[in-house]
């Protein structure tokens, strides 16, 4: 990756096996402040030859601004709708952001100075309803009482029908018939 032609790390990704401390790091565009591009080129064919063999997939170039004495304010915002909430919750995934972008020039051989800053938001998102069903049943509750019996359960349902009836008798919640 390329900032105004200029390598922003020495290195290319190489993960091994998902190990920590292994291969290298990555470039994070999440630092670049999307306020402060100008455009972005896809170098591709050529660039191993320019640019090295851990650029053989191709290069990203991303051309930062050169304006001055020009403000840009930009405010994005958004939500989800949703029929999936409780009747009193029916937005969720609220986002805000908001980039500002100004330069100043330098002496006068045209230098400048460009200060960029983001702010973003991003709220939650749940759709989680609640549950209407059954979590508990009878077959969890003779399990529990075997269990802790110190009876090896992984065996209760290829035994017979007694040792199942003897660990429900002893579930102080069930009635006669269950």
């Amino acid at each position: 990756m390329l900032i105004n032609g200029k390598r922003r790390h020495k290195t290319g990704l190489v993960n091994v096996n998902g190990t920590f401390g292994r291969g290298s790091v990555g470039t994070d565009m999440t630092t670049i402040p999307s306020n402060s591009i100008s455009r972005i080129e896809i170098l591709r064919d050529g660039a191993a030859a320019q640019y090295g063999s851990d650029a053989i997939a191709g290069v990203i170039n991303i051309v930062l601004k050169k304006n001055v004495n020009e403000l840009q304010v930009d405010i994005n915002s958004g939500a989800n709708f949703t029929s999936e909430h409780s009747p009193t919750r029916k937005v969720d995934g609220e986002k805000v952001s908001l980039g500002l972008n100004y330069g100043l020039p330098i002496g006068k051989d045209g230098g400048f100075i460009n200060f960029t800053g983001n702010f973003n938001f991003r709220g939650w998102t749940n759709r989680m309803q609640a549950w209407e069903g059954e979590i508990f049943h009878a077959a969890n509750a003779i399990e529990r009482v075997a269990n802790a019996s110190g009876y090896d359960i992984s065996k209760l349902l290829d035994s017979d029908i007694s040792d199942v009836q003897q660990y429900a008798a002893q579930v102080d919640y069930f009635s006669q018939e269950t």
